[in-house]
């Protein structure tokens, strides 16, 4: 039996996609995960009752033995059915309540196209950073997971740079591709423990994690700025844990700031986040990348002017003196294409109606990087990439 619209995960041919971001994704995947057990228990038992009616056959069991298991091994049967049925029919209310909240079938189709989109492949452009993070990280994990022992692993890796510009994706998109455990530390979520406490608690579990299986464990802090700065008493403990801690626990800590100058620490040091990259505002290749992407989760909408969307953008920055994020421009493509697929727009008039759209929704469509950060986005950059020794000349425009 196949329960479910989007394919990715099975169990027991009950097919359905797990994103873990998703609310509605971990109700559905608590619901195939239960009708997976309960299947199992009515199975055993099914199995055990025909065993008893094969037992009457060979002289083992009563006449009313084999009845009263016939009984019981129908009413099983059905059982089975009933929890086939309520795990479609819920599965099938949760992918509904998916598309009224994507807003239509194209957006929804979309969305279930990048969600089952793996790894690295989920990150639009950036070939450059890519690059880098696969040399310098991915694939050693990978061989270090094949057996090789000797893999030097950074235990830290600091991602800086504006906001919604996707350090959170990247970090997110190298678990996946290296098949990495990833926890999560915050300072919304800490409750009675110190940020150090947590930080050592996780890198242990970390650690009988590795023993186990050999998986290495990504410990992502976002907005790393507010747990760690000048001010803050755990700043050196949180320096010395990053030196040992992937060789003793067998965890790389990935960091995330828009302010990387308040970490405080000595950027020269080559074992306190000694690969710090800035995911920078998209350049010219960048945007394109982003936009291929996304327009790519779009059936029939023929070829769009990607060329023609760029300087459109590029223009309303040179006049701003402010620049898109790349959520803004993913955002952008997606309600552009949404237009053109449910035909609000066609594609000749495609850069009317983003002219249109722009001059209507000015709070969205408006570059939301303000020149105060990008001020200070180049003032880290210069100070950090200088200190790093990390060549940029072929990031490209």
């Amino acid at each position: 039996m196949n329960i479910g619209i989007i394919k990715n995960v099975s169990f027991k041919g009950i097919r359905y996609n797990y994103d873990g971001t998703s609310v509605v994704r971990r109700i559905q995947h608590e619901n195939m995960d239960n009708t997976a057990k309960r299947i199992d228990e009515l199975e055993k038992k099914l199995s055990d009752a025909d065993r008893k009616i094969g037992g009457y056959f060979f002289g083992n069991a009563t006449v009313e033995d084999a009845i009263r298991c016939t009984n019981d091994s129908i009413m099983y049967i059905k059982e089975i059915h009933d929890v086939y049925l309520n795990a479609k029919r819920m599965n099938h209310e949760l992918d509904l309540a998916l598309k009224v909240s994507a807003g239509s079938d194209n957006k929804y189709e979309a969305q279930g196209k990048e969600n089952n989109k793996a790894g690295l492949s989920k990150v639009a452009g950036y070939n450059y950073e890519l690059n880098i993070l696969n040399r310098v990280f991915i694939n050693k994990v990978k061989r270090e997971k094949s057996g090789n022992i000797n893999e030097n692993i950074p235990g830290s890796i600091l991602f800086f740079g504006p906001n919604r510009n996707g350090k959170t994706l990247i970090t997110l998109s190298a678990a996946e591709e290296t098949g990495c455990d990833i926890v999560k530390i915050a300072k919304r979520n800490l409750n009675e423990d110190s940020f150090i406490d947590r930080l050592i608690k996780t890198a242990e579990k970390s650690e009988e994690k590795f023993k186990k299986d050999r998986t290495r464990t990504i410990i992502f802090i976002d907005e790393i700025d507010k747990l760690v700065d000048n001010n803050k008493p755990d700043k050196d403990k949180f320096f010395e844990f990053l030196k040992t801690c992937s060789k003793d626990y067998h965890c790389t800590v990935f960091a995330a700031t828009n302010y990387p100058l308040k970490l405080g620490f000595d950027f020269k040091d080559p074992e306190i986040f000694p690969v710090a990259m800035s995911i920078d505002p998209a350049n010219h290749k960048n945007k394109k990348e982003i936009i291929k992407h996304y327009l790519s989760n779009y059936d029939n909408i023929g070829e769009i002017d990607i060329e023609a969307i760029i300087l459109k953008l590029e223009d309303i920055e040179k006049k701003s003196g402010c620049v898109f994020s790349n959520e803004q421009i993913k955002n952008i493509t997606e309600d552009l294409a949404e237009s053109i697929a449910t035909g609000k727009a066609t594609k000749e008039d495609s850069m009317k109606f983003l002219e249109e759209s722009i001059l209507s929704n000015k709070n969205s469509y408006s570059p939301n990087i303000i020149k105060y950060d990008l001020l200070k986005f180049k003032r880290a950059y210069d100070i950090i990439i200088a200190n790093k020794g990390v060549e940029n000349e072929n990031k490209g425009n």
